[in-house]
């Protein structure tokens, strides 16, 4: 191959390289734009996996939804899009037990079900004025 023709086919690759940078730009800021406008869920984000540990830092949590970077620690309250919390709240790690081979009596580990990763809790707005955090007291009547 001549030094013309590798130079003709470096830029060409350049400029497909160009291309698909552009469109994956482009793709990210539609899913952006789109979780950005979508409803949205105020929660409280629980890192069931790493939990803080008394007199330690909180670790923050990162993780990408299509794309789009999120960030929270431990007790943290968001407002994320809907789909990411239930993106979030799916996240699960395996759980195995150890099971013995009722034939050769090796013991082998098999699935026992998983645990959640991270939980985000709804918060509830009070409606009304109304503080429904607590039910009100009743009073004792003695007799």
């Amino acid at each position: 191959m001549s030094m013309q023709a590798v130079d003709k086919e470096n830029a060409l690759v350049q400029l497909q390289v160009e291309k698909e940078r552009r469109q994956v730009k482009e793709a990210r800021a539609k899913v952006k734009a789109r979780l950005d406008e979508g409803p949205k869920m105020k929660c409280e984000f629980n890192n069931n996996e790493d939990p803080p540990e008394a007199g330690q830092p909180t670790p923050v949590v990162r993780f990408f939804y299509e794309g789009t970077e999120f960030k929270a620690k431990h007790g943290d309250i968001v407002n994320w899009p809907e789909e990411v919390v239930a993106h979030v709240n799916s996240l699960t790690t395996p759980v195995y037990r150890d099971e013995t081979d009722p034939i050769t009596g090796a013991i082998k580990s098999v699935p026992a079900g998983s645990v959640r990763r991270f939980t985000c809790l709804p918060i509830m707005e009070p409606r009304g004025g109304i503080n429904r955090t607590a039910p009100p007291k009743k009073e004792r009547v003695n007799g």
